[in-house]
């Protein structure tokens, strides 16, 4: 579930991370060593996730599928091992974000996540490539920082995203609001619910249903555009292959359409969306 970074690609989905209830008590305000006045129990957080993820993508996944995720590992011990390593680096940025006043971690958006995922079947979870794309696992940080504040991840942002200082020297970057409806994506980040027409203009469409016309697959629900040989568009058809709601590193930190600053530091990832939390690196 952690936010995600700039490709004006990526499909709309933060971090981005997304997932157990072990512990109904689970609370922000937690044990000193955690950081922070009000610090996030990393350790025990992270391991929630990747107890409740790693043993429903061993049951719903093939292992072909989750080649793509080397948060996955190649067996369901393995997975939990590294899914649990890559958790605690989210919410360390996350926690990074809260003792700056920019972001707060949502432990009951996230048990909630997490309940979902438990008491789902395969067919539920696997509607979706990411875990930040399982209903209810859009996103467990709420942002606090209004568009023209200063900010470092894409999560941080109310209804916005993170862009990077012109001189890329690495410093905070400034919320900036969504590019809408066939505004240019050539340097901002879409709406959610809208793709960026790289095969066009550059300009942000929405995203659409099986029989929509489209010149890109990220222009379509399905993540399938079919294009008929030797023409420039087509049209969303039904997805081909099964879905594998592991198979990539989109997680639920923040949710929205990842903007074209953000530093993409994984591969693969939450429950998106989330898009995973991740340190930008300018």
């Amino acid at each position: 579930m952690r936010p995600q970074p700039p490709s004006g690609r990526r499909r709309s989905t933060v971090r981005s991370f997304a997932f157990v209830a072990l512990s109904a008590a689970l609370t922000v305000s937690a044990v000193a060593g955690c950081g922070g006045v009000h610090g996030i129990p990393i350790d025990s957080t992270a391991t929630q996730i990747a107890q409740t993820v790693c043993p429903k993508a061993y049951k719903c996944c093939m292992a072909s599928q989750l080649t793509g995720n080397d948060q996955a590992g190649t067996d369901e011990p393995s997975c939990e091992t590294m899914t649990t390593s890559a958790f605690e680096q989210d919410l360390e940025t996350i926690q990074a974000s809260q003792d700056q006043k920019r972001a707060n971690f949502d432990d009951t958006k996230l048990q909630a996540c997490l309940a979902v995922i438990r008491s789902a079947d395969c067919d539920t979870l696997d509607v979706t490539n990411h875990l930040a794309g399982i209903p209810g696992c859009e996103t467990f940080v709420d942002p606090l920082v209004a568009v023209g504040g200063s900010c470092s991840q894409d999560y941080e942002c109310i209804d916005g995203w993170c862009q990077p200082p012109a001189d890329m020297s690495g410093g905070d970057g400034t919320c900036q609001p969504h590019a809408q409806p066939g505004a240019s994506c050539a340097t901002a980040s879409c709406e959610s619910g809208l793709a960026c027409d790289l095969g066009g203009d550059s300009i942000c469409v929405p995203v659409g249903a099986i029989g929509a016309a489209c010149t890109d697959l990220l222009q379509c629900a399905s993540s399938n555009c079919a294009i008929p040989s030797g023409a420039a568009s087509g049209v969303c058809a039904a997805a081909t292959d099964p879905q594998c709601f592991y198979a990539s590193g989109c997680d639920a930190a923040g949710g929205g359409r990842p903007g074209p600053g953000t530093a993409l530091l994984l591969a693969a990832f939450v429950l998106t969306a989330l898009w995973r939390a991740r340190p930008r690196s300018g």
